[in-house]
């Protein structure tokens, strides 16, 4: 496979049980790389116990198809390791409609529970909310 340089940015953080995304596209697999080695020790914290996303988009909201397919399978893991949600923030895009449709199928394809916001106060109200309500689940089984 013929490797490119990164294009696209990603920028992680962590708050509680919410991983941060903010993310400046269009985006390649080598950018979606990068970014995944950046957050690894933070998803190894999160590893366990019901977490969620929150993602900022920010310029070109589009992946080229093996960024997209790369992602897919980042996301399936994720939720193998309790990922419950992505609350997903567009506005800032260069086109929030088109980013609404494009991230809702990439996030729907990969089995995870997805909303999108104008708000970030709204999405991280939202987010925490269907990460109380997963552990809330995990305790009642236990």
């Amino acid at each position: 496979m013929t490797r490119f340089i990164p294009h696209g940015e990603v920028r992680v953080h962590r708050e509680g049980r919410i991983l941060i995304l903010e993310g400046h596209g269009p985006w390649n697999v080598e950018a979606l790389q990068h970014s995944t080695d950046k957050a690894q020790p933070i998803l190894q914290e999160l590893s366990g116990a019901p977490w969620g996303v929150m993602a900022s988009i920010y310029g070109e909201p589009i992946h080229v198809p093996d960024a997209e397919a790369h992602l897919i399978q980042l996301v399936k893991k994720d939720i193998e390791n309790g990922r419950v949600g992505t609350a997903l923030i567009v506005e800032k895009s260069n086109s929030p409609s088109f980013a609404t449709q494009h991230f809702s199928s990439i996030y729907h394809r990969a089995g995870d529970n997805v909303e999108v916001f104008n708000d970030i106060n709204a999405a991280k109200r939202w987010l925490m909310e269907t990460i109380q309500l997963a552990q809330s689940n995990l305790e009642k089984m236990q």
